[in-house]
């Protein structure tokens, strides 16, 4: 391909006499890039929920026999990285749900920026208990 010349099959790169012609590939070239962010957003999305989910039942698994037994508080120095670890994935989990939504918060700002700043905020209130249970 040529520079100096303008073929009507491709876009011009330097003497454009079809300007037309290069904005529609200009604006192929932008939708395929905002696919393939939209893709990227989407796959982090689906990983950091998989990320609370099992970091939350994890979370359960540890804890829960602890928790249950009527004098947990006499077995805590027994079980203590038992409940350290069910700790920690619960801060994970919370850690999750908040970076969930300022990973999405792009996507969710083109329909809505208002709804979008409320989803972070939901998401916020969402990981306090969790965070409150850890102290």
């Amino acid at each position: 391909m040529t520079l100096s010349r303008c073929d009507t099959n491709t876009p011009c790169l330097l003497y454009c006499h079809h300007p037309i012609q290069l904005s529609k590939w200009r604006e192929k070239v932008i939708a395929k890039q905002e696919i393939k962010s939209s893709k990227r957003i989407a796959t982090t999305v689906g990983v950091l929920f998989i990320v609370a989910t099992v970091a939350g039942v994890l979370s359960v698994a540890f804890l829960g026999s602890v928790l249950a037994d009527p004098n947990y508080l006499l077995n805590f120095a027994a079980k203590g990285n038992q409940i350290i670890a069910g700790a920690l994935l619960d801060l994970v989990g919370a850690g999750a749900f908040v970076v969930l939504a300022v990973v999405i918060f792009p996507v969710l700002k083109k329909q809505n920026e208002s709804m979008a700043i409320g989803y972070i905020i939901a998401r916020s209130f969402e990981a306090v208990p969790f965070m409150i249970a850890n102290l």
